[in-house]
């Protein structure tokens, strides 16, 4: 008894040590491990270490520890990066950049532009898609040019900004900013 009890401590001692606890728990299982080991060992009747339930067998080894099994994480992918731009994507891009700094535009006309210009549909839809244009934004700045040089009625403006590719609600939102 007296050995396993003292095997038990300084067990308990290494646990202790190696878990990274704070100090203040490490000498408290000193401590006990100390007492343990200054302790009478205790008498116990023939009957008490016959009994498989309370039997407790002597050992001089150290018991031994299981560590949690480790589950290792599947490999992380980096998201799919988009490929590079293509010669024919990257100057349309910056075509559509250069015409948008001169003048409002819809997506539709800004595609049309570059169409004209002789940039592929898809090269075009590209370079307009590649510039995250607030469409709303360029009606409103539309409709105000429009009315810098002419007058319009309120459906007439509407009506006007649609013919250049705006969406209905575009429209709408663009003639509102100028009090029509």
């Amino acid at each position: 008894m007296y050995k396993t009890l003292t095997i038990c401590a300084l067990a308990a001692l290494a646990l202790t040590a190696c878990s990274g606890d704070d100090d203040e728990a490490a000498t408290e299982v000193a401590a006990t491990a100390e007492a343990a080991t200054t302790t009478e060992p205790t008498t116990t009747t023939e009957a008490e270490t016959t009994t498989p339930e309370t039997a407790v067998p002597e050992t001089t080894e150290a018991p031994t520890t299981t560590a949690a099994p480790t589950t290792t994480a599947p490999p992380t992918t980096a998201p799919p990066t988009a490929p590079p731009e293509t010669p024919g994507q990257r100057n349309a891009r910056g075509k559509a950049a250069d015409y948008l700094e001169y003048t409002a535009f819809s997506r539709q006309s800004l595609i049309d532009q570059l169409l004209f210009e002789g940039f592929s549909l898809e090269d075009s839809a590209y370079g307009v898609d590649a510039l995250n244009v607030d469409w709303f934004e360029q009606a409103a700045l539309k409709a105000a040019d429009y009315l810098d040089y002419t007058s319009f009625s309120r459906s007439g403006l509407i009506d006007q900004l649609v013919f250049e590719g705006f969406t209905p609600e575009q429209a709408e939102h663009g003639v509102n900013t100028t009090g029509l």
